[in-house]
């Protein structure tokens, strides 16, 4: 489900049609080939399932996917309870929520869901749970609407999940820890919560112990280093899959949602080099890419070398993006040694 720019009857009606899309503005503001909705149609045909479009002209679009499935039978039984642990999950209008709330339940936990729009801090913390559960969506929305998630001295113990945990704020007098939303898995959460309260053990401790003496660079470090690399993409997975790759690599970096979050950084941080997605909301790397420039131009400043990465491989894509003063090209899907061979 999306707020974008909607669509007519006739548009939806040929929109699985490869290579077609809904007009010609859609490539050029947000990319594509018009094949996803084509491939996600054959595979749902496949699984004998199937795929409706709902859409409303400048008000948005939904997409609802059915496939058949058998029901387990039987559901494995845990090998803990978090019995009395009090818990409440921030939510998001998310289904995600909804099955968290239904795993910790079953699990004995005393679980609560708090939708976003009433949440209050300090009333959550005189309810005095255990855990707050939070992605980093709702927090990032809380805080720009100036309500207060953390409370200081809290008994609370926070739970953010979110992929890229660098990039959010963490205050250090609060217990607090991380977890990453994709793959979302119930039993991920609650495990972390058993470890926590030392119902289970930690596991891995040697490959944690192994993993910490070859850990990567502090941020600050990878600035003093020269070798701090900012990353602008806004999708969540490539976002991780960057993180991953760069980190096999050796390498620290910061990610920006899109251009405009990517210039502030910029003011903030000492970068050595820029790798940008193309196509992105509120502000695209071709625009950030100019912008850029230009502020280099008028306070000069050294040119930053910027690496486009995108999924739009038709021919001519890479001459845009070096028209627009980008140093490189990088096709989508990445793979690491290739990555490897542009940052060398």
């Amino acid at each position: 489900k999306d707020n974008g720019k909607g669509m007519s009857n006739q548009q939806v009606d040929k929109l699985f049609t490869p290579f077609e899309q809904a007009d010609n503005s859609i490539q050029r503001q947000y990319g594509g080939t018009g094949l996803g909705l084509s491939i996600t149609n054959k595979l749902v045909g496949m699984m004998q399932g199937e795929i409706d479009c709902q859409s409303l002209e400048g008000v948005g679009s939904q997409f609802v996917v059915k496939l058949p499935l058998n029901a387990q039978q039987e559901v494995a039984d845990f090998p803990f309870k978090l019995t009395e642990i009090k818990i409440a999950v921030v939510g998001d209008e998310d289904k995600f929520e909804t099955d968290l709330n239904a795993h910790l339940t079953r699990l004995q936990a005393n679980c609560e869901v708090i939708p976003r729009e009433l949440f209050n801090a300090q009333l959550v913390d005189s309810q005095r749970y255990d855990y707050l559960i939070i992605t980093a969506e709702s927090f990032q929305q809380l805080t720009t609407e100036g309500k207060d998630v953390f409370i200081d001295g809290s008994r609370c113990h926070y739970i953010l999940l979110d992929n890229n945990q660098d990039k959010l704020p963490k205050p250090s007098n609060v217990n607090i820890s991380s977890l990453p939303l994709y793959p979302y898995y119930a039993s991920k959460v609650s495990t972390h919560i058993a470890q926590l309260e030392n119902i289970i053990a930690k596991e891995n401790e040697d490959s944690r112990s192994l993993n910490s003496a070859m850990s990567l660079p502090s941020i600050k470090e990878a600035e003093r280093l020269q070798e701090l690399i900012l990353v602008v993409e806004d999708n969540v997975y490539n976002q991780d899959l960057f993180k991953r790759q760069l980190a096999t690599l050796g390498f620290q970096c910061v990610i920006a949602d899109n251009g405009k979050i990517a210039l502030q950084l910029l003011e903030q941080f000492d970068f050595a080099l820029i790798i940008s997605d193309c196509h992105m909301p509120v502000m695209d790397g071709y625009e950030f890419t100019k912008q850029r420039r230009i502020i280099e131009k008028q306070n000069n400043l050294p040119a930053l070398p910027i690496i486009a990465a995108t999924a739009n491989a038709l021919d001519g894509e890479e001459q845009i993006c070096l028209a627009c003063g980008m140093n490189d090209y990088l096709a989508k899907p990445i793979l690491l040694q290739e990555l490897n061979k542009k940052l060398k």
